[in-house]
């Protein structure tokens, strides 16, 4: 009964948090047209309203402004910013058109400081009850020994305030009893990239005995996760229909991408042009950096780019990019974090070498390491190399190979022209978020070469939030508090 309670309290919070920010921020919107613009007399007005909710509702579900619990508050902030932001501006040109003149701005700049600030406060009081009501779980830890899941586990303790609270990591060798034990004592199972058959009885036991389970799906997970079910007779299947998309997805994506790489090249044409001066005035060489990657079906093309490093940055063979790097001039260093630097690839889309939409264009070097460490790598090739993508959003320069094909793979299973759309505004986003553009400070990070099952280290482990964390040894004489 406890339980149920709980899980009520949990619900209402969710739906009044909603309620209550789309409530702050469309009466605040209805306050500005009525005492500054006089726009709430006729009946078009009321119309202008519910399409500013419509706007804000498909844009806060895009930025995630209502995932409080799940983001940090500064992202939370940043992503309701960029929402209002842009929903804002849609409606100064609407209330525009509609009084044939450009009308006066400054409301509108008022109204969006006065949101942002109703927002800080709304998700600093709503971050505080949401935690009071769903307390940190206290989780067990069954991963391999391996660097990976040492990154996976320092994952859970980046944020201030954690969903879980790991007070037990053990490895798969230990015996199953003994795991299980370990999974009585804990409401929260969290798995690691452990071996097939222990996965499938864990994943069993926890469902028999309510346990919540979060693990790290494997490529197959990924390419089921479109499957559609279907019956045979009174026995039920799964569809893979693997069909990729469909010839007018293809052409309609293919034109949004010439015209809007079009706009982009002629809408930015004076920050190309002064980006390429500059570098040009720094040292004198080239502008542009241009080198050989894949895209659909394997095929090699010329990505072009600001070059952001010495000249001959790379006369000694391929090297990875740190956050320190020497390389990097100062323009380019800017130019990075900005991500200035990837806007010449509006030719390549231009040109049909790449999408606006799709995975990261990798190196002829990376994706033959890559394909022979894990032959599935090849599978991101059956799209276009795009400009931003799901893996380019959600991931980091730095975050491990493999779980960037998984994301890439999910994109190319769940492919859609409105997922697109949604990428491409999640893209402001990702500008803004220094951890993007991260280098290569762990080096095994890169290769993640599973096979070589390197040993943890538990002094790595960036656990500095939970000191109560304990390493159970395969001899269970190794704890490390």
């Amino acid at each position: 009964m406890k339980k149920i309670e709980k899980k009520d309290s949990q619900r209402l919070f969710d739906s009044l948090s909603k309620l209550i920010l789309i409530f702050v921020t469309l009466v605040s919107f209805i306050i500005i047209l009525r005492e500054y613009y006089g726009m709430l007399n006729l009946k078009g007005n009321i119309v202008l309203v519910f399409l500013y909710l419509f706007i804000f509702g498909l844009l806060a579900g895009t930025y995630k402004c209502f995932d409080i619990g799940v983001l940090r508050i500064r992202e939370l902030v940043l992503s309701y910013l960029i929402t209002i932001i842009l929903t804002n501006f849609i409606a100064y040109l609407i209330m525009s058109l509609v009084s044939r003149e450009l009308i006066n701005i400054i409301p509108i700049l008022f109204l969006m400081v006065l949101q942002g600030i109703l927002s800080t406060m709304f998700y600093w009081n709503a971050s505080k009850v949401f935690y009071s009501l769903h307390p940190a779980r206290d989780a067990v830890v069954i991963c391999q020994n391996s660097p990976h899941d040492l990154d996976f586990i320092s994952k859970f303790n980046h944020y201030k305030m954690r969903r879980y609270n790991i007070l037990l990591v053990c490895f798969e060798s230990e015996e199953y009893n003994k795991l299980i034990d370990y999974i009585d004592e804990y409401s929260t199972v969290i798995l690691g990239d452990i071996n097939n058959d222990l996965r499938k009885k864990i994943l069993s036991y926890c469902f028999e005995k309510n346990k919540r389970l979060i693990l790290m799906p494997s490529i197959q997970d990924i390419l089921m996760h479109n499957a559609h079910l279907t019956q045979v007779l009174d026995t039920p299947a799964f569809v893979f229909k693997n069909e990729g998309a469909s010839i007018e997805q293809m052409v309609i994506k293919r034109g949004m991408d010439i015209l809007f790489s079009f706009l982009g090249i002629l809408i930015l044409s004076p920050v190309l042009l002064l980006c390429a001066v500059s570098i040009k005035l720094y040292d004198r060489g080239p502008v542009f950096f241009k080198q050989a990657r894949y895209t659909v079906n394997m095929k090699k093309f010329t990505i072009l780019k600001f070059r952001s490093m010495i000249i001959d940055a790379e006369k000694n063979g391929p090297q990875l990019t740190t956050d320190e790097d020497e390389r990097i001039t100062p323009i380019g260093r800017f130019i990075r974090k900005t991500h200035i630097d990837e806007l010449p690839q509006l030719f390549n889309i231009l040109k049909g070498d790449m999408s606006l939409v799709g995975p990261r264009a990798e190196r002829i070097e990376n994706v033959e390491i890559y394909s022979r460490m894990m032959p599935e790598f090849c599978y991101r090739m059956k799209v276009k190399a795009g400009l931003t993508g799901y893996a380019q959003i959600y991931g980091k320069y730095n975050t491990v190979f493999t779980d960037k094909l998984k994301m890439d793979l999910f994109y190319i299973e769940n492919f859609s022209l409105f997922l697109d759309f949604q990428l491409l505004l999640a893209t402001i986003k990702v500008i803004f978020v220094k951890e993007n553009t991260e280098g290569f400070e762990n080096m095994y990070l890169l290769t993640n070469d599973i096979s070589k099952n390197t040993d943890i280290n538990p002094e790595n482990l960036d656990l500095s939030s939970n000191k109560n964390i304990n390493f159970q040894s395969e001899k269970r004489d190794n704890i490390i508090k």
